[in-house]
């Protein structure tokens, strides 16, 4: 959805956020493969409109320049991102065309059909529980520029944390439990 990989990519400490979040990367070759989850309190319908308000996502993502909706078309939408993950001394920047396909209050499929990337996909899920709502993300990426082998698993994991931070922050802080119907 709204950033399969601008939530994928920058550097965001959890510390002092509420959500617990979890972030694992791994890379083979240029292939970076990603699962983040973030226990938030909030429910479905916030947690829903924050992630697919995707003209506002660069107002709170580390890292994002600029999101805008290019069109939309019911349930699918396309999207322009830019922006940059950094680390350090090592800035790369980063440009996309998302492709997604909104499954109201359960999942956002998105995928790459421009951009400064060789593959994109990523998935966010939804799932509401007692103690509020999971969510989880599961991607893949090819960069289409070099990422030092030493530093670019540590910066994807970085840029990842601060981005799923970000936005589970986000959904807390806009927050209303006002369940949908048939969502819990």
């Amino acid at each position: 959805m709204l950033s399969a990989l601008w939530l994928l990519l920058s550097v965001f400490s959890a510390t002092g956020q509420a959500a617990e979040i979890s972030v694992h990367t791994t890379r083979h070759g240029e292939r970076f493969e990603i699962e983040a989850t973030a226990e938030i309190d909030a429910d479905v319908a916030p947690a829903w409109k924050v992630l697919t308000d995707y003209d506002r996502l660069a107002d709170f993502i580390p890292g994002m320049r600029e999101s805008r909706v290019v069109s939309r078309y019911g349930l699918n939408v396309v999207v322009d991102q830019r922006g940059d993950a950094s680390m350090l001394f090592f800035r790369f920047p980063m440009s996309v065309r998302l492709a997604i396909e909104e499954f109201p209050f359960d999942r956002i499929v998105s995928s790459a059909i421009s951009g400064n990337f060789k593959e994109l996909h990523g998935v966010y899920h939804l799932r509401a529980h007692a103690a509020g709502v999971r969510l989880s993300y599961e991607g893949t990426f090819t960069p289409d520029f070099a990422v030092p082998p030493l530093i670019g698993t540590l910066l994807v994991r970085s840029t990842v944390e601060r981005r799923f931070a970000a936005m589970a922050h986000e959904i807390e802080k806009t927050r209303r439990k006002e369940p949908l119907p048939g969502a819990r």
